[in-house]
């Protein structure tokens, strides 16, 4: 029967070898060893995410960087970390705007440019950044409050922290965190001081609301 740390492994193990394989993918259990239901949900996490590493989501982050030219912020932005990035589509993007540092993280990772860390527990001193921008992966947070505290707190107060998020889904092991409104996301932001200074509401068929896109500064801890 295999022991508890060797299942825990395993888990990722699979996820690791799920699309790429080998040791050319880093991923989260090589530096840190989780308990197991922490284990499964990493492993259905990057399982997923993997099956997408190749998708370019222009279309999300690229109406992060018009909102970030149209409302002349990016003077602003020195900064900037990309969480759950997947790959170095957006990273790139961001830095051909004039970017100087962009950093991305992820559970796993193909580019050294990729850190491998956890959102729920980021390896960033706090106030780090000038900005943080989340495309469509705070609904995979385990415990959404620990994950917008720790946004919060790598973010320099006065910063910005753009996120997408999907509305109205359906939730499974891997997108967690059920949205029907603005409110169900602002919630977790309660610790800071929010300037909203955008907001788009995307609908899709039938005048469904499909997806929430926000952009705010924050006024820290």
């Amino acid at each position: 029967m295999k022991s508890t740390k060797n299942k825990r492994t395993s888990l990722l193990s699979r996820a690791r070898r799920a699309v790429l394989g080998g040791p050319r993918v880093r991923t989260i259990a090589d530096s840190h060893i989780p308990d197991e239901n922490t284990g499964e949900y990493y492993s259905a996490q990057i399982e997923r995410s993997m099956a997408k590493i190749s998708k370019d989501a222009a279309f999300r982050y690229e109406f992060f960087g018009d909102f970030l030219k149209s409302r002349n912020l990016l003077a602003g932005v020195d900064d900037l970390l990309c969480v759950g990035c997947r790959n170095v589509f957006e990273l790139e993007y961001f830095a051909a705007l004039g970017i100087k540092n962009v950093s991305g993280i992820d559970l796993f990772s193909v580019d050294p440019r990729i850190k491998v860390m956890d959102m729920h527990r980021m390896e960033f001193a706090d106030a780090s950044f000038d900005a943080l921008y989340a495309g469509d992966c705070f609904e995979h947070s385990k415990d959404p409050c620990q994950v917008a505290s720790e946004f919060i707190r790598v973010v320099k107060p006065g910063g910005l922290i753009m996120l997408s998020i999907p509305m109205n889904h359906r939730t499974d092991e891997v997108d967690r965190v059920p949205f029907f409104s603005k409110e169900d996301l602002y919630q977790y932001f309660q610790g800071t001081k929010m300037e909203i200074l955008l907001e788009n509401l995307k609908k899709g068929p039938e005048e469904k609301i499909i997806g929430l896109s926000v952009g705010f500064k924050t006024g820290g801890r």
